[in-house]
């Protein structure tokens, strides 16, 4: 039975002087942030990165110069980064926290046993130094052998409660990409403190001793497999990564990433850089067949690997440039893929999304991933493909808006307008037809559960809309809040899909001559859509709580400029 738990904690006097950053790893993620802020000398990379040969190792030009100079200033001013200042605060909050539980629980089985013993490892943006200010960061807690991963669930959730420090918390069943357990809480380290949130996941390393300063790098392969789960009896959860894994994951793609490109400080620059395009032209957003955070993180570090010269303006031109023309039968990957001992038949599978979950389907069969559109592998031992929510029309999506910094940026007799090159998409007025997803829920509680369930779902959606002919679709990633004059006091919130209707490529005179009065036929797609939404496990708890519906609009003649 899935949980929600909400505290809101009273505001009180902090108590006892701050320490240092939780652990060695942890400030040089800081300290990576802080450096992108300001210019910092590097040694020049030299030999090769990733599985290939450099297709560049040109020095950066004066123009580049000019230009890099020109992007980071903007970048800087709209897409600040977290403060690590206050952000290290709230860390030291939480690791004493883990601290003194690790050491109750460890004490109850040995009481000779090493303590202190539990680490906090960055993941996720944060991990990588590219957290943006308001973000939550994600957070892994590592734990040795001698503690139980249900323990943590059960337990550590009561110690949280128990602090006035921690202002809000809620567990989440199915978190990211990866469907892995995960609380959400907010903290405040002191009055004159900021409200910090964090995504904390937690994962058990077969290792007696797991001190502050722990690097999950460190964990060899062998370990990995350890903790994966193996049972060929069960046909119906074969070989393949626990919540542990995947939990230790989120932090160990983040640091093989950093370690496998060149320059970590026009890595992160350059990520920035696109992640802040990618969200202004509507094309960052897994859930509706775009861009990840991870498969965004890659893609930038795979660029980088290639021209291990360049400098932050040649790399942005270069992702687009390359990203345009690839060939997506071929993965994007930074080093080499090697397989698990335990499954020889093994291949990089999704990073498990809830429409996308290898396993089997109804009829029994075994799921087959070799058709996705997009090919993005992780940099863990085992690796997972993070991008195959992209669907045929997504990726276009994409590919157009690659062009367009392509056509931005290729004069060289007029200075670039970085501006223009992160322009706002106009998604009202691209589009005379629209499909609108509505969520309902009588309270936010609930309506938070039933959103997590369907946003996995919209991919399922966007298949069946591409299914029909001569109808080109894009989604537009942002969630929109509404209220709804019949449920004034529900929680509501729609998302929207882009319709353009071609005109039929047949030369036949009968069908070009009623082609105004055309019909397509919507209904397929959002009838099976919706017949998997209240399939919601849950939704026998919540009878007539929840609600979803899918309605086509349509924009008056002239008032929408097709895309």
């Amino acid at each position: 039975l899935l949980f929600f738990l909400v505290f809101e904690g009273r505001r009180s006097l902090f108590r006892g002087a701050m320490s240092s950053v939780p652990t060695q790893y942890m400030t040089e993620i800081l300290a990576g942030a802080a450096a992108t802020e300001r210019k910092v000398d590097r040694p020049k990379p030299s030999g090769t990165y990733g599985v290939s040969s450099p297709m560049s190792t040109n020095e950066p030009t004066a123009e580049d110069h000019k230009q890099t100079a020109e992007l980071k200033e903007v970048v800087a001013e709209v897409a600040p980064l977290d403060d690590p200042v206050s952000r290290s605060e709230a860390l030291e909050v939480l690791q004493t926290k883990l601290e003194d539980w690790a050491g109750e629980e460890l004490l109850r089985t040995d009481p000779n046993v090493q303590l202190p013993q539990g680490a906090l490892c960055p993941g996720g943006a944060f991990g990588l130094g590219v957290l943006s200010a308001g973000q939550p960061a994600d957070i892994v807690a590592v734990l040795p052998r001698g503690i139980a991963r249900a323990r943590f669930q059960e337990t550590f959730l009561n110690e949280l409660l128990l602090d006035e420090r921690i202002l809000y918390l809620e567990y989440i069943e199915n978190c990211y990409q990866a469907n892995i357990p995960a609380f959400y809480l907010t903290v405040q380290a002191s009055p004159e403190s900021p409200p910090l949130d964090f995504i904390l996941l937690w994962s058990v390393v077969p290792r007696e001793v797991v001190a502050k300063d722990f690097n999950v790098l460190e964990v060899h392969n062998k370990e990995i497999d350890e903790m994966s789960h193996y049972n060929a009896r069960n046909e119906d959860r074969p070989p393949g990564p626990s919540n542990c894994t995947r939990s230790l994951d989120i932090a160990r793609v983040a640091g093989n990433i950093l370690n496998g490109v060149p320059n970590p400080d026009e890595y992160r620059w350059t990520l920035r850089a696109i992640k802040h395009w990618a969200k202004q032209r509507g094309i960052y957003c897994p859930y509706t067949g775009y861009f990840s955070g991870i498969s965004a993180a890659i893609m930038t570090a795979r660029i980088c690997q290639l021209h291990p010269n360049a400098i932050m303006s040649r790399l942005f031109n270069r992702f687009c440039r390359i990203f345009d023309k690839w060939d997506w039968k071929h993965p994007v990957m930074l080093q080499s893929i090697i397989k698990p001992k335990y499954n020889d038949n093994w291949a990089p599978a999704p990073w498990s999304l809830q429409s996308s979950a290898p396993g089997k389907d109804d009829d029994g069969k075994a799921n087959q991933v070799e058709d996705v559109e997009c090919k993005v592998y992780t940099p863990a031992y085992p690796s997972w493909s993070c991008a195959t929510t992209v669907t045929r029309c997504t990726r276009n999506a994409i590919r157009k808006e690659l062009r367009r910094v392509l056509d931005l940026t290729k004069s060289e007799a007029s200075p670039i307008s970085w501006e223009t090159v992160f322009e706002p998409y106009p998604f009202e007025t691209r589009f005379r037809h629209k499909l609108q997803l509505d969520i309902l829920a009588k309270n936010a509680m609930i309506f938070r559960k039933w959103k997590r369930w369907i946003l996995p779902k919209i991919s399922l959606l966007l298949h069946g809309l591409e299914k029909i002919q001569n109808t080109h679709i894009r989604p537009c990633p942002e969630v929109k809040p509404f209220v709804d004059h019949d449920l004034v006091k529900w929680s509501a919130e729609s998302i929207f899909i882009g319709l353009h209707f071609k005109a039929p490529s047949q030369a036949n005179s009968e069908t070009q001559e009623n082609n105004a009065l055309r019909t397509i036929d919507l209904r397929p797609a959002a009838t099976t859509f919706i017949e998997i939404i209240n399939g919601w496990p849950e939704k026998v708890f919540y009878g007539g709580k929840v609600e979803v519906r899918v309605k086509h609009n349509q924009v008056p003649q002239g008032e929408a400029k097709s895309s």
